[in-house]
């Protein structure tokens, strides 16, 4: 549990390389401690410093690990809205700059 407040700690301060080595030593210790929800919990904890660090594919990863039978409903849940979040970021990044050109909103 200290390894789980000192990343969320680390995150909040933007201080996301600790974060992410802090979260990676608590994902260890939740593997050897065979806790599925705390494991489901270290995965979004990774996934959300990877979205800080613009690591998506990292995050799309960690976030996939909860996709997995015997994780708690709720992580499993979070984590495919998270997936289909980050999937859809290039293209609602693209239909955002479409509206504004059509809108004549676009500065060049």
């Amino acid at each position: 549990e200290n390894f789980y407040l000192l990343a969320q700690a680390q995150l909040a301060a933007g201080k996301l390389p600790a974060a992410e080595q802090s979260a990676t030593n608590l994902l260890s210790l939740a593997a050897a401690a065979g806790g599925l929800p705390l494991q489901a919990q270290s995965h979004a904890l990774r996934g959300e410093i990877f979205e800080g660090l613009n690591k998506l594919d990292a995050a799309i990863q960690s976030y996939t690990n909860n996709l997995g039978a015997g994780f708690p409903e709720a992580s499993r849940r979070q984590a495919l809205f998270k997936i289909v979040k980050l999937k859809m970021r290039p293209w609602i990044t693209h239909i955002s700059r479409w509206a504004n050109c059509a809108s004549g909103n676009i500065t060049l």
